[in-house]
């Protein structure tokens, strides 16, 4: 009963199955069709082959079996005339059936005594000795053989023998000379239909590997990119989907980059807005602590202060005011719209090189005396800001360089230090580099993360140029 339950052995897989169903995925579409071919040509040619040595073996028979039949009733008939010489001479010459001048049979003369008579004279050779079949091609096409013994008396009292046995060679090696023909006909004929369907495929894939390289273009943010007309109808379907595709994806994106350059300017907009609240409706009243408490009356010389003198109140103001203007800084930089760039940034660096007497911080500004719109201007600033600030704080940097570069048509800052870096690029940055990064998007740049290149830690962001606007008297805008 156990036999019947238990449960049949899964078949192992032969290690020719194996290795194929490890190397077919690896090979592409292209490949496969090509192989496929290259199996039908030479399971055809096979076919072929197999059917021509079919065919043969069947004509060579009745080719054999009628030339066999056809000599010995000749030889039948021309026995009693034979018989009446008194002395055999030759007979085999005088019958015709000397070796080599018959086609499927061979005649042997014995003697009485069982000796074979040799013929007289040579024998015909052969003409083309280069044409001889194989052994395996004579062994495919080899048949039972047929042999037949006609017993001759002469007058003198003589007796002999006439054997006639089937020799098919010559149909084999006519055989074999068409064989030699066509089968590398077809051969050539597969190879030449294999190189046109490469030649094919090629092509076709030439132009799928078009749309592909636009789809990778396209996944890569180039969203101009688009793909011609292949010259074959159903990819042209493809590639005009592509297009369409490639289109509706620019003008969504052209309307994304307008709602976050819209939501940017309004958040700036609300910076500018909140911190000129604090300076004009804040700061008359801090100025007025301040000089209120001044006016206040001091402690008598030699009497103690107390912590909650006229002192300590002034200190209080003057704290709150630095406060104040550090929270104003950080909404929006005073000078901003007021200055060009690259005096916001010299600004900006002499700023940070005092918050710390171990780094060494310096601008190399190869820019115009402009300034590149506010939305620009405070971005590249904020950008600076918290590069430097990483490179002092996580990175412990000596050394920190700002590289700001007008490259005509984008404007690229780069920001390197001697500090201890990721080794990698970080998976998720922090909020103060999401938000440079979004702004950067909303303005149609881009921003590159810290990295490590050649010891160094590198940072970078570029933006299109859109305008240049230069201070003078009226603040002349240059377009670039």
């Amino acid at each position: 009963m156990s036999g019947i339950t238990d449960p049949i052995p899964a078949r192992r897989p032969t290690a020719v199955a194996a290795t194929w169903r490890r190397l077919l995925p690896a090979l592409s579409f292209r490949d496969r069709m090509l192989l496929a071919f290259a199996g039908i040509a030479a399971s055809l040619a096979l076919l072929v082959a197999g059917g021509l040595v079919l065919n043969a073996r069947v004509a060579v028979a009745e080719e054999v079996r009628s030339s066999f039949a056809v000599a010995l009733r000749y030889l039948a008939s021309r026995k009693t005339e034979i018989e009446q010489a008194y002395f055999p001479d030759n007979y085999l010459a005088n019958l015709g059936l000397e070796d080599g001048r018959t086609r499927h049979v061979r005649a042997i003369a014995i003697d009485g005594a069982g000796r074979v008579v040799p013929p007289r004279g040579p024998a015909v050779p052969r003409d083309d000795e280069e044409a001889e079949p194989p052994d395996w091609f004579v062994a495919l096409l080899a048949m039972p053989p047929l042999r037949e013994e006609i017993p001759l008396v002469f007058k003198s009292g003589q007796t002999a023998t006439i054997v006639l046995e089937s020799e098919p060679h010559d149909e084999i090696t006519e055989v074999w000379q068409d064989f030699r023909f066509i089968v590398p006909l077809l051969i050539g004929y597969s190879v030449l239909l294999t190189g046109l369907l490469t030649l094919v495929l090629n092509h076709l894939f030439a132009r799928i590997h078009r749309v592909t390289e636009g789809l990778d273009r396209l996944a890569g943010g180039r969203l101009d990119t688009r793909v011609e007309a292949p010259g074959i109808p159903e990819l042209a379907a493809i590639a005009g989907r592509f297009n369409d595709l490639a289109g509706a994806l620019a003008a969504r994106e052209a309307e994304n980059r307008d709602l976050a350059r819209r939501l940017l300017t309004v958040q700036d907009d609300e910076r500018k807005a909140i911190a000129l609240d604090l300076h004009d409706e804040l700061g008359p009243y801090l100025f007025g602590l301040r000089a209120a408490a001044a006016k206040l009356p001091r402690p008598a010389a030699g009497e103690a202060a107390g912590p909650d003198g006229v002192d300590a109140l002034i200190d209080l103001a003057q704290a709150i005011q630095a406060r104040t203007r550090r929270i104003i800084s950080t909404l929006r930089p005073m000078s901003l719209g007021e200055a060009t760039l690259r005096e916001l940034l010299d600004d900006l660096v002499a700023g940070l090189g005092r918050l710390s007497d171990r780094s060494d911080i310096a601008l190399a500004a190869r820019i115009p005396d402009v300034s590149y719109g506010e939305a620009a201007d405070i971005t590249v600033y904020r950008f600076v800001q918290e590069s430097v600030l990483n490179a002092m704080r996580h990175g412990d940097a000596a050394t920190v360089r700002v590289a700001v570069v007008d490259e005509g048509a984008v404007l690229a800052v780069t920001v390197t230090d001697d500090g201890a870096g990721p080794a990698a690029p970080a998976p998720k940055a922090g909020y103060g580099l999401a938000g440079i990064a979004e702004r950067a998007r909303a303005l149609g740049g881009v921003w590159a993360g810290p990295r490590q290149s050649a010891g160094r830690t590198v940072t970078s962001i570029r933006l299109p140029i859109e305008r240049r606007i230069a201070f003078t008297s009226d603040n002349t805008e240059i377009q670039p």
